[in-house]
């Protein structure tokens, strides 16, 4: 599946725009599948959250795909002469395959691999990866950050996500463990209040006239209200 995305980036403008668009059309249906069942048929917080994840770092790199590395990025690893030669392999290559025949890909996309491998294994190139290949943040990274963070016991790390057009949150706390749960409000209902009152047109004027309205959306935060205290961190995913 990530040899077939990378293929899609790598493609010329005209079949490469329509091979992503098929692409992430079938993988958005992939992950929603996948969470349906780990929401509904065989609950796992672990595997949740992974596949939240990943879902939206797959998205930020298919939306990233024409793009360049921050200039910060590139420029970080040219000083190092190991780095530099590295990165220029993997550009070169990564340019030829964007101009290579179909049977000349493969072979590409293999030597492709092999830099990103040898890249894996130097920290100084984690920034450069996470841009081009989307690194999800796995729940063994939160607890790691936990260990290290003073008064752990008040950080909470929180997602939504949709399934089954259902909104869902899920949340991590040291002192309560995992949580997976649906905070009761359907997509469908969600965008008509969104394009009623918080529209371009609607926005400043709801907030002024009607601030009281915008309780109708406290069934997104309701489970966090619940594990936090007010003095407690907040990260939103």
């Amino acid at each position: 599946y990530d040899d077939i995305r990378h293929e899609y980036r790598f493609n010329e403008a005209l079949k490469g725009q329509i091979g992503r668009q098929s692409l992430i059309t079938n993988s958005r249906q992939i992950f929603e599948d996948a969470l349906s069942i780990l929401t509904t048929v065989n609950p796992d917080f672990v595997e949740t959250w992974r596949w939240v994840q990943r879902a939206k770092a797959r998205s930020l790199t298919d939306m990233l795909a024409e793009s360049n590395p921050p200039k910060g990025i590139v420029a970080a690893l040219q000083l190092n002469p190991d780095s530099k030669l590295l990165l220029d392999d993997e550009i070169t290559t990564s340019s030829k395959t964007s101009e290579a025949k179909p049977n000349e890909r493969l072979e590409l996309r293999r030597r492709l691999k092999e830099l990103h491998d040898r890249m894996e294994k130097d920290q100084i190139f984690n920034d450069y990866l996470e841009f081009r290949q989307g690194r999800p943040i796995e729940v063994q990274d939160l607890e790691q950050i936990l260990k290290q963070t003073k008064n752990a016991d008040s950080v909470l790390f929180v997602d939504w996500f949709i399934s089954q057009n259902q909104i869902w949150v899920t949340a991590l706390k040291q002192e309560n463990g995992p949580i997976t749960t649906s905070v009761g409000m359907e997509v469908d209902k969600l965008s008509e209040f969104v394009t009623t009152n918080l529209s371009s047109a609607m926005f400043r004027s709801t907030l002024i006239d009607l601030p009281e309205i915008m309780r109708e959306l406290d069934k997104l935060i309701s489970p966090i209200a619940e594990l936090c205290n007010p003095e407690d961190i907040v990260f939103l995913s």
